[in-house]
Order: structure tokens, then sequence, then C-alpha cells
């Protein structure tokens, strides 16, 4: 009983310390265009959150983007190919507008990766 309390608990923190964010949504990448992009992302008001378990195919020109069908808005160059990493978002980005976060090469307009946070 005393475990059920301790995750009813955590579960209540989570949603509460969310709400306060304004938005929170999150989703899993899977690769496109046959590259391989594996992991979760989480996206709040004021930032995009890749997960520790985030992982991606090398690639020039990496970005992170948020989008639709296709990337249309950059967030940020890609720090890394692997791991956790955290990236502020730009003011006044209308989150209701975009249902997906992309890894994708600018130099080449290729998507790497998509991941649908609805």
């Amino acid at each position: 009983m005393f475990n059920s309390i301790k995750v009813i608990f955590a579960v209540l923190s989570m949603t509460i310390m969310l709400a306060g964010q304004g938005f929170a949504a999150g989703g899993t990448f899977k690769g496109v265009e046959g590259e391989r992009v594996s992991g979760s992302v989480e996206v709040t008001q004021s930032s995009v959150k890749l997960s520790s378990n985030f992982k991606t195919t090398s690639g020039p020109d990496l970005y992170v983007y948020l989008g639709n069908d296709k990337p249309t808005k950059i967030v940020a160059v890609l720090k890394k190919n692997k791991g956790s990493q955290t990236y502020a978002l730009p003011k006044g980005i209308d989150l209701s507008k975009y249902s997906s976060v992309f890894i994708h090469c600018k130099k080449y307009n290729h998507t790497f990766g998509k991941a649908s946070i609805r």
C-alpha cells in the first residue's frame, strides 16, 4: 500500500509541475527516409528535451525542428547524436500549431526522424 501511495504522489507531482508550465507533450522518435532515430522527447512551453535514450544516425548539419507533416520551425542545432539534451524554445512560439519534433539535415533537406507530440 505504501508503494501505491508513493506512485500516486509521484504522478500528482509531475502533473502539477507540467500544469505550471502551461503546455507539455511527449512522444517517441521513429526514423524516416532510411535513417535511425530513437528515444523520447518532451516539449514544454519553454523547451524541447531529448531523453537519455535519444540516439540518431550521424549526419551533417542536423537540427531540431518543430512541424506537422514536415519540419518548418528551427529550434536549434543538434548538440550531439545521443543522450539527454535540452533546447530552449524561442519566445512567442505557439505550440498548438505543431504536432511533431523532427531531427532534420538542413543542408540536404533530409529528415532523419520524427516524434509525434500530440
